[in-house]
Protein backbone atom coordinates (compact mmCIF):
# COMPACT_ATOMS: atom_id res chain seq x y z
CA UNK A 1 0.00 0.00 0.00
CA UNK A 2 1.26 3.57 -1.11
CA UNK A 3 2.00 5.71 1.74
CA UNK A 4 0.36 8.61 0.77
CA UNK A 5 -3.32 6.41 0.63
CA UNK A 6 -2.18 5.26 4.10
CA UNK A 7 -1.90 8.71 5.47
CA UNK A 8 -5.00 9.91 3.85
CA UNK A 9 -6.96 6.87 5.45
CA UNK A 10 -5.27 8.11 8.56
CA UNK A 11 -6.10 11.09 8.31
CA UNK A 12 -10.16 10.73 7.92
CA UNK A 13 -9.34 8.20 11.00
CA UNK A 14 -8.55 11.10 12.96
CA UNK A 15 -10.72 13.54 11.88
CA UNK A 16 -8.20 15.52 9.57
CA UNK A 17 -7.71 17.08 6.43
CA UNK A 18 -4.35 18.11 5.05
CA UNK A 19 -5.94 21.77 5.16
CA UNK A 20 -7.84 21.42 8.74
CA UNK A 21 -4.12 20.27 9.63
CA UNK A 22 -2.68 22.83 8.33
CA UNK A 23 -0.37 19.89 6.72
CA UNK A 24 0.08 18.69 2.99
CA UNK A 25 -0.77 15.32 2.12
CA UNK A 26 3.26 14.32 2.07
CA UNK A 27 3.12 15.63 5.86
CA UNK A 28 0.74 13.43 6.46
CA UNK A 29 2.27 10.43 4.76
CA UNK A 30 5.47 11.01 6.82
CA UNK A 31 3.72 11.28 9.59
CA UNK A 32 1.34 7.82 9.28
CA UNK A 33 4.85 6.43 8.61
CA UNK A 34 6.14 7.17 11.83
CA UNK A 35 2.91 6.23 13.28
CA UNK A 36 3.27 2.82 11.52
CA UNK A 37 7.04 2.24 12.00
CA UNK A 38 6.64 3.03 15.57
CA UNK A 39 3.33 0.46 15.61
CA UNK A 40 5.63 -2.17 14.05
CA UNK A 41 8.70 -1.41 16.29
CA UNK A 42 6.32 -2.05 19.15
CA UNK A 43 4.79 -5.36 17.63
CA UNK A 44 8.15 -6.53 17.29
CA UNK A 45 9.31 -5.91 20.64
CA UNK A 46 6.43 -7.86 22.12
CA UNK A 47 7.63 -10.76 19.83
CA UNK A 48 10.72 -11.08 21.17
CA UNK A 49 9.27 -10.72 24.60
CA UNK A 50 7.20 -13.69 23.77
CA UNK A 51 9.92 -15.29 22.82
CA UNK A 52 11.92 -14.55 25.71
CA UNK A 53 14.76 -13.86 23.60
CA UNK A 54 16.72 -10.48 24.83
CA UNK A 55 17.14 -7.91 22.06
CA UNK A 56 17.45 -4.28 20.84
CA UNK A 57 15.15 -2.86 17.72
CA UNK A 58 15.89 0.04 15.80
CA UNK A 59 14.08 1.43 12.91
CA UNK A 60 14.23 3.61 10.17
CA UNK A 61 12.07 4.69 6.73
CA UNK A 62 13.86 5.46 3.84
CA UNK A 63 13.95 8.39 2.21
CA UNK A 64 11.88 8.80 -1.11
CA UNK A 65 15.62 9.66 -2.68
CA UNK A 66 17.19 6.95 -0.96
CA UNK A 67 14.71 4.59 -2.68
CA UNK A 68 14.86 6.24 -6.08
CA UNK A 69 18.71 5.61 -5.98
CA UNK A 70 18.58 2.43 -4.87
CA UNK A 71 16.12 1.78 -7.66
CA UNK A 72 17.91 3.66 -10.44
CA UNK A 73 21.70 1.27 -9.46
CA UNK A 74 19.18 -1.95 -9.39
CA UNK A 75 17.06 -0.94 -12.60
CA UNK A 76 13.35 -1.34 -11.00
CA UNK A 77 10.98 1.01 -10.17
CA UNK A 78 10.88 2.26 -6.26
CA UNK A 79 7.66 0.38 -5.74
CA UNK A 80 9.54 -3.09 -6.33
CA UNK A 81 11.97 -2.40 -3.57
CA UNK A 82 11.21 -4.35 -0.17
CA UNK A 83 13.33 -1.88 2.22
CA UNK A 84 11.39 0.88 2.34
CA UNK A 85 10.61 0.03 6.00
CA UNK A 86 13.52 -1.37 8.06
CA UNK A 87 14.21 -3.07 11.09
CA UNK A 88 17.15 -3.68 12.67
CA UNK A 89 17.09 -6.43 15.74
CA UNK A 90 19.96 -7.18 17.74
CA UNK A 91 20.35 -10.16 19.61
CA UNK A 92 22.91 -12.02 21.83
CA UNK A 93 24.10 -14.97 19.86
CA UNK A 94 24.09 -16.48 16.62
CA UNK A 95 21.28 -18.93 17.87
CA UNK A 96 19.14 -15.87 19.07
CA UNK A 97 19.61 -14.73 15.43
CA UNK A 98 18.07 -17.78 13.65
CA UNK A 99 15.35 -17.96 16.49
CA UNK A 100 14.33 -14.36 15.93
CA UNK A 101 14.39 -15.42 11.76
CA UNK A 102 11.69 -18.27 12.75
CA UNK A 103 9.27 -15.91 15.33
CA UNK A 104 9.17 -13.47 12.34
CA UNK A 105 8.47 -15.91 9.76
CA UNK A 106 5.89 -17.50 11.91
CA UNK A 107 4.53 -14.27 13.32
CA UNK A 108 4.39 -12.16 9.87
CA UNK A 109 4.37 -13.28 5.84
CA UNK A 110 7.83 -14.24 4.44
CA UNK A 111 7.84 -12.40 1.12
CA UNK A 112 9.30 -15.36 -1.17
CA UNK A 113 12.70 -15.23 -2.43
CA UNK A 114 13.63 -12.15 0.20
CA UNK A 115 16.11 -13.85 2.42
CA UNK A 116 19.38 -13.65 2.55
CA UNK A 117 22.07 -15.58 5.49
CA UNK A 118 24.72 -13.58 5.61
CA UNK A 119 25.46 -15.18 8.43
CA UNK A 120 26.29 -18.47 7.06
CA UNK A 121 27.77 -16.78 3.68
CA UNK A 122 29.39 -14.14 4.88
CA UNK A 123 29.82 -11.05 2.33
CA UNK A 124 33.37 -10.54 0.36
CA UNK A 125 33.89 -7.41 3.42
CA UNK A 126 32.88 -9.47 6.41
CA UNK A 127 29.47 -8.22 6.23
CA UNK A 128 27.00 -10.74 8.76
CA UNK A 129 23.45 -10.65 8.99
CA UNK A 130 19.89 -12.00 8.39
CA UNK A 131 17.47 -10.34 6.66
CA UNK A 132 14.16 -11.02 5.39
CA UNK A 133 11.02 -8.82 4.38
CA UNK A 134 7.83 -9.77 5.57
CA UNK A 135 4.10 -9.03 4.66
CA UNK A 136 3.04 -7.38 8.35
CA UNK A 137 -0.35 -5.47 8.84
CA UNK A 138 1.42 -1.60 7.85
CA UNK A 139 2.98 -3.53 4.47
CA UNK A 140 6.04 -5.12 3.61
CA UNK A 141 9.15 -4.20 6.24
CA UNK A 142 12.69 -5.80 5.82
CA UNK A 143 14.19 -7.01 8.94
CA UNK A 144 18.03 -7.20 9.40
CA UNK A 145 19.03 -9.64 11.89
CA UNK A 146 22.22 -9.72 14.06
CA UNK A 147 24.53 -9.28 17.03
CA UNK A 148 26.16 -6.43 18.32
CA UNK A 149 29.96 -7.48 17.39
CA UNK A 150 27.95 -8.06 13.75
CA UNK A 151 26.36 -4.63 13.89
CA UNK A 152 29.61 -3.24 15.06
CA UNK A 153 31.08 -4.50 11.99
CA UNK A 154 28.51 -3.68 9.30
CA UNK A 155 28.81 -0.09 10.91
CA UNK A 156 32.34 0.83 11.93
CA UNK A 157 34.28 -2.56 10.55
CA UNK A 158 35.49 -3.48 7.06
CA UNK A 159 31.78 -3.42 6.03
CA UNK A 160 30.89 0.24 7.11
CA UNK A 161 28.10 1.90 4.86
CA UNK A 162 30.21 4.03 4.06
CA UNK A 163 33.18 2.25 2.81
CA UNK A 164 30.31 0.05 0.96
CA UNK A 165 28.75 2.76 -0.86
CA UNK A 166 32.71 4.18 -1.54
CA UNK A 167 32.89 0.36 -3.55
CA UNK A 168 29.76 0.72 -4.99
CA UNK A 169 30.57 3.67 -6.92
CA UNK A 170 34.24 2.82 -8.00
CA UNK A 171 32.85 -0.49 -9.28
Amino acid sequence: MSALPTALLLAFLLGLSPQSAGETPVALAAFADELALSALEDDAAEMLMEAGIEGAISARIKTLESLEAKAQRKGIAPEALLDRIGLRVQVASVDDCYAVLEQLHDRYTPIPGSQDDYIASPKANGYQSLHTAVRTPIGIAEFQVRTPGMHDHAEHGGAAHRGYKAAQRSA
